[in-house]
């Protein structure tokens, strides 16, 4: 009775897991699996879990260029991007080793036509990842694991409006929730920058710290991404500014400059061809961050240099 009893159990466990995993393989979530072309998937929550699987199937399958960045670059709208479909890999409060963590799956699982890089303090900010989330075994966790039931229900509570997705299917953060948030907060400095939390504090209160190892697989990366045959664009971003204000580069931004190669080009935002961003304070809903509009501002600027970029290559 017993030994009749613990098989049924065993066969029971063992059905439904496969069952579990059969059903997760074919819904295929992550689109790791069987991905289809031009199926977009958002970010329904665990931002850095979902980038990094997206990293080794959907981006490579359904975009040419990525961009790598952090919460500054977050709410850019890729999409709108002419000549080239990028996917926005920012993430809040990431930093240059998660940014690896992503190009390098998609690096390794196809080719892009163009690699785009935040370039800011933020960016500097340690250099080992911030989460134990972004690592191999997530790839066969997509068919059974914690973080997978979290997006499931999280994708429920989207589907039916009760909660927004954190990005959409091109990677692009949905910030009115924390723009709401913000709103209605005091509106005093350290609880603007508390946000983000000790990422957004440290390049708020050090702009010229840097960390070398940092810089140094930053500076990795874009050559891996070059070797590849991307065309690489280096974007410094706008910061609020006052007019008449002198502007000048902080440490990290001066010596990740100066790693990319004449072939490649560098955007400057932060500098008075954006003025109309740089010095309206309504660019930036807490100081630091982009609003929509302004973003958009920023992705039209980017453009403008792209058609330079398409009569080099």
């Amino acid at each position: 009775m017993m030994k009749r009893w613990l098989v049924t159990t065993i066969a029971l466990i063992l059905g439904c897991t496969a069952a579990f995993v059969g059903i997760n393989y074919w819904l295929d979530p992550y689109c790791i699996f069987r991905c289809r072309p031009d199926r977009l998937i958002p970010v329904a929550t665990n931002e850095r879990t979902t980038k990094y699987l997206l990293g080794f199937n959907y981006i490579p399958r359904n975009f040419d260029g990525v961009l790598i960045g952090t919460s500054i670059s977050g709410n850019w709208d890729t999409s709108k991007i002419r000549g080239y479909r990028v996917y926005n890999a920012s993430l809040s409060g990431g930093n240059a080793a998660e940014g690896a963590l992503i190009l390098n799956n998609v690096l390794n699982h196809g080719k892009l036509r163009l690699a785009m890089f935040i370039v800011h303090p933020a960016m500097g900010d340690g250099h080992e990842p911030k989460s134990g989330s972004m690592n191999p075994q997530e790839y066969w966790g997509s068919l059974g694991s914690i973080p997978l039931i979290q997006n499931y229900v999280a994708g429920i509570l989207a589907s039916t409006g009760r909660q927004p997705n954190e990005c959409d299917g091109y990677g692009v953060y949905d910030f009115k929730p924390m723009m709401a948030a913000h709103a209605a907060a005091v509106p005093q400095q350290e609880k603007v920058l508390s946000l983000f939390g000790g990422q957004i504090n440290m390049a708020a209160a050090a702009p010229d710290y840097v960390d070398e190892t940092a810089i140094e697989q930053y500076r990795k990366l874009i050559d891996k991404s070059r070797m590849s045959g991307a065309a690489i664009i280096g974007v410094i971003p706008p910061r609020r500014s006052s007019p008449g204000q002198v502007k000048t580069r902080d440490i990290y931004t001066e010596r990740l400059v100066a790693s990319f190669q004449p072939q490649d080009i560098v955007i400057d935002l932060d500098s008075p061809k954006l003025d109309s961003v740089r010095q309206n304070p309504e660019s930036f809903w807490d100081r630091l961050h982009l609003t929509n509009a302004a973003a958009d501002e920023v992705i039209e600027a980017i453009n403008q240099s792209l058609s330079d970029l398409s009569r080099r290559y």
